[in-house]
This record gives structure tokens, sequence and C-alpha cells, in this order.
């Protein structure tokens, strides 16, 4: 793994707003989503692999579970 990526944040009902799903899609295969937003239910589902058994895209809740 060689970066870990956190997103944060909604791609919105509309089929022209993807921004998150088309960041997802063109991250190296090396690095690692860590999800904090509902845009993570548009990208969840595509086929993006793993990392040595580990899942890229990993689930930390929604927006205001997150803290800085």
């Amino acid at each position: 793994i060689r970066k870990f990526f956190v997103m944060a944040g909604c791609d919105g009902r509309m089929k022209s707003r993807e921004y998150y799903t088309e960041f997802a899609e063109a991250l190296p295969k090396d690095t690692v989503i860590l999800t904090a937003g509902c845009a993570k239910y548009r990208y969840n589902k595509l086929p993006l692999g793993d990392i040595g058994g580990i899942p890229r895209v990993l689930d930390a809740g929604q927006c205001n579970d997150s803290y800085s």
C-alpha cells in the first residue's frame, strides 16, 4: 500500500455528479480509500480489488463520524 485516500463527500443523485466515483476509478492500484461519506455507496460496488487481501475500499463511516 503506497497511500491512503480519505474520501468524504457525496456525488448526489444526478448521474452527471460523479466526481468521487470517477476519482476512485482513477486512483492507482496500490492505494486504499478510507470512506467518510455517502459517496461510498457509488464506488464501493466498483471492481477495485484488494492489496494483499486488504480491500481497496475501507468503510470509515459517514462524514459526521470523522474528526480532525
